[in-house]
């Protein structure tokens, strides 16, 4: 009887499920739906948002007003989810990483037809098509735009020309690659691991700079602020830690900052090529470290056992926690899955939570979502986030959603 009930609930569940996510579906400027968004990027101009579905659709769209452009995927590339709840599940809350080249000219996605394919955003035209080769987790392009970088489960370079061989980045023994970024001036290029460490290589000649274990999970998202030398990191379904470049050196042993990320975590010395020395200026790991002041952190929730501390050291069924900071520095945009029952009823009301900084003020909005992924827009003044059908574009110091034209 039990086993019944459990199951007429699932099937309850994804019914409902189903309607939340497809029935409200509309896509301004196209008549057919796409299906639902699971992830976006905006355009290195603010112009252009790209997004991809939980079927394996990519599509363009003018920014303002939003209007559908163009579908990029091809039909035979579309992979329609069955009304299954736990595949129905997985589908809308597994990130497609989604990249623009410097330029924005091209546009890369991973996950399409178990390919990485990237294309000409003027034209529409596919550019390249090689097979994943696993389950890829971040996208991003070189400094150049010649050569996509791929985490997931190995560290690619995949250069654009037909002629170009990929180069895998040797990782340690049994570490796989979970995120990664480059630093704004492109002499670094920074991944995350599973093992919870961040290794930095020289982008040049791809040498091993330096490792540091700075998490418990596997590290989901990393991003450098392009002024002021902040680097942020977080790691399973949320441990945001955030770093900051040092000035001639780092500091003094007696500095009550340096002491307390050095007895939390440790910090990265001064990385050959990089210039770059790390620490720690606060987390939201359930507890407060001491002597360490709270830039851009999010509130501190409950203890050591709380969904905060507990979520540091899970790993995410589907979608880890991100982090990404707006243009000029200002804000900084970081989400949460706290979603510790992924087979309970509770999936249909996740908590997803989106912490939203002013970095000037301090001031932090904190806002639900159904989703991990978002996209910050050039002129640092909205965001993007999951939704049926078309990106739901939101003001980034309140999180409301904005009305599309």
């Amino acid at each position: 009887m039990l086993s019944i009930l459990i199951r007429l609930t699932r099937a309850l569940a994804g019914l409902l499920l189903a309607v939340m996510l497809y029935g409200c579906a509309s896509t301004p400027g196209r008549e057919q739906p796409l299906g639902y968004i699971v992830s976006t990027a905006f355009s290195p101009d603010g112009r252009i948002i790209a997004a991809a579905t939980s079927e394996g659709e990519v599509a363009l769209f003018d920014a303002r007003p939003l209007l559908f452009r163009r579908l990029l995927t091809r039909e035979v590339d579309k992979t329609p989810i069955q009304r299954d709840y736990h595949k129905m599940i997985r589908a809308v809350y597994q990130p497609l990483p989604l990249a623009f080249s410097p330029d924005g000219k091209q546009l890369a996605a991973s996950a399409v037809s178990g390919n990485v394919v990237v294309w000409d955003v003027a034209s529409g035209m596919e550019k390249y098509r090689s097979p994943s080769d696993g389950q890829i987790v971040d996208l991003i392009f070189s400094s150049d735009g010649q050569t996509l970088i791929s985490a997931g489960p190995d560290l690619l370079l995949r250069p654009m020309k037909d002629t170009g061989q990929t180069i895998k980045i040797q990782l340690p023994l049994g570490a796989k690659a979970t995120a990664t970024t480059m630093s704004p001036d492109g002499s670094v290029l920074v991944a995350g691991l599973s093992t919870g460490e961040v290794a930095m290589f020289d982008a040049t000649n791809l040498m091993l700079l330096r490792i540091s274990k700075v998490h418990e999970a596997p590290v989901t998202g990393l991003a450098f602020q392009r002024q002021g030398g902040v680097f942020a990191s977080t790691a399973g379904g949320y441990d945001l830690r955030l770093w900051k470049r040092s000035q001639e050196g780092g500091f003094e042993k007696g500095d009550p900052p340096v002491a307390a990320a050095t007895s939390a975590a440790g910090t990265f010395d001064s990385a050959q090529g990089g210039g770059l020395l790390l620490w720690l200026l606060g987390t939201v790991r359930g507890f407060q470290i001491v002597g360490a002041p709270t830039l851009g952190a999010p509130p501190i929730i409950g203890g050591a056992e709380s969904k905060f501390a507990k979520a540091a050291r899970t790993i995410p069924p589907y979608c880890g926690s991100r982090v990404a900071f707006s243009a000029d520095g200002r804000y900084l945009v970081s989400s949460a899955n706290l979603m510790m029952c992924p087979d309970c009823m509770g999936t249909l009301a996740p908590a997803f939570l989106l912490f939203l900084t002013d970095l000037e003020s301090g001031a932090t909005t904190t806002d639900r979502d159904l989703g991990c992924e978002f996209s910050i827009s050039p002129d640092g003044r909205t965001f993007t986030t999951a939704g049926p059908g078309a990106p739901q574009i939101r003001d980034i110091v309140t999180g409301q959603q904005l009305p599309r034209n």
